[in-house]
């Protein structure tokens, strides 16, 4: 491309252009033989200025843990802060999931409807945050808590959300198993594609079944639920609680993406 673009100095609001000789500066080429043409200048040593090749694609490894949990033991509402029990892995501008992992009402009577849920009351409620800022073990929100949470009996957890361009899932993903405060949860945001390399395996990382006398031992039940809401594109693949059971939460925020399985 030997020519301008057509009567450049005609065009409204238009300073400055770049004439080129020949293809030298072609997708990829870090090189460049352009011609600045007006009233403009350029500001070479402004440090600000990178040069970005648009041919690049960047996509990080991932596998194992990549949450960081630590149980929630108090709720300020009027300051919209929170008081955890480690707040060592958390700054200001992280991503973050609140969510009550347990607080449900069960019938506990001697008959066939034991262990029917008579009252869920706040257990599984969840909502995305922001750190706005953090004194010791207090964190403050940014956004203003829309749900109701019972701390500490509900056991409330915050898990802290890795935020990726792409990612190749390089070995097994899963999450910290649920020790009773904290873990049973997986949940990653993306921004545009999930190369599925390996597995995302989250089995038995969740409560544990109850006993059932006619055993030997007591099993993991493992239920998921796959609920796909459209918005851009969002999987949210959850757990439900069935009696005294409970599994592992896996959420995947994708944001304009698509999941690569290969």
């Amino acid at each position: 491309m030997n020519s301008p673009l057509p009567s450049p100095t005609t065009q409204p609001g238009l300073l400055a252009y770049y004439t080129f000789d020949d293809l030298l500066n072609k997708q990829g080429n870090t090189a460049w033989n352009g011609t600045l043409a007006g009233a403009a200048s350029i500001n070479q040593s402004n440090s600000n200025c990178n040069f970005f090749i648009d041919s690049c694609f960047t996509r990080t490894d991932i596998g194992n843990i990549i949450n960081d949990y630590t149980p929630v033991i108090a709720l300020n509402p009027c300051e919209n802060k929170i008081t955890v029990e480690d707040a060592t892995a958390y700054n200001a501008g992280d991503t973050v999931l609140l969510i009550q992992m347990k607080g449900a009402i069960i019938d506990s009577t001697n008959t066939a409807a034991f262990g029917t849920i008579t009252d869920y009351k706040n257990a599984g409620n969840y909502e995305f945050n922001y750190v706005k800022s953090k004194t010791g073990n207090i964190i403050e929100l940014k956004n203003i808590l829309t749900r109701q949470y019972d701390i500490p009996l509900g056991k409330v957890q915050l898990v802290r959300v890795p935020y990726y361009e792409n990612v190749n899932v390089a070995s097994t993903l899963t999450c910290l198993p649920w020790d009773g405060s904290k873990g049973g949860v997986l949940v990653l945001n993306v921004q545009d594609t999930i190369n599925m390399a390996s597995n995302i395996d989250v089995s038995g990382k969740g409560f544990k079944g109850g006993g059932d006398p006619m055993e030997e031992a007591a099993e993991t039940l493992i239920i998921p639920v796959v609920v796909v809401e459209v918005i851009q594109v969002q999987v949210v693949l959850e757990a439900i609680i069935l009696k005294q059971m409970f599994v592992a939460v896996l959420y995947l925020l994708i944001t304009e993406a698509s999941v690569e399985n290969r």
